[in-house]
């Protein structure tokens, strides 16, 4: 073989060679990116699950405050409470309080699956670019390949 062949040989093999380490590159920092998105997405949920906990602690102190307001008034005006139709409003209003506090923890706890959502559907949208790369290097690499022994021929001929 001769010098001008060899030399056209190593710089088709370098070539497939930089493609391939170009795609792996690429699928690494396909990878990071999505990894970086996911864990931001688990610390914003994770923020707002924690916001929603601290304002439901808040949420249930005001409904009972609110409560015993309302108890103080019609202990002033010397009502009874207890099993009259009065206790049984407060008692009503108690669970209406609650299932307020609950129904915004379901909202809240719905918003934080969502933005988890969001961060694993990153990670399979880098696992579909990583095949999608991997698929057009390899095309690449076959066909940087068939030129190399094209132009090898000729060059040998």
């Amino acid at each position: 073989m001769d010098p001008f062949t060899i030399a056209f040989l190593v710089m088709t093999i370098a070539s497939m060679a930089m493609t391939a380490v170009s795609a792996k590159q690429q699928q690494k920092a396909n990878d990071d990116i999505a990894e970086a998105n996911q864990d931001r997405a688990d610390r914003d949920a994770q923020q707002l699950e924690s916001d929603r906990h601290a304002e439901a602690g808040e949420e249930r102190k005001e409904a009972k405050r609110r409560r015993a307001s309302i108890e103080n008034m019609y202990a002033g005006s010397g009502v009874l409470i207890d099993g009259t139709s009065a206790g049984s409003a407060l008692a009503e209003q108690a669970a209406v309080d609650e299932l307020s506090v609950l129904n915004r923890d379901r909202v809240s706890n719905s918003q934080a699956e969502k933005i988890r959502d969001q961060g694993r559907m990153g990670i399979w949208e880098a696992s579909l670019k990583n095949s999608a790369v991997k698929s057009q290097a390899i095309g690449s690499i076959v066909k940087q390949g068939a030129s190399g022994v094209m132009g090898t021929k000729q060059l040998m001929n």
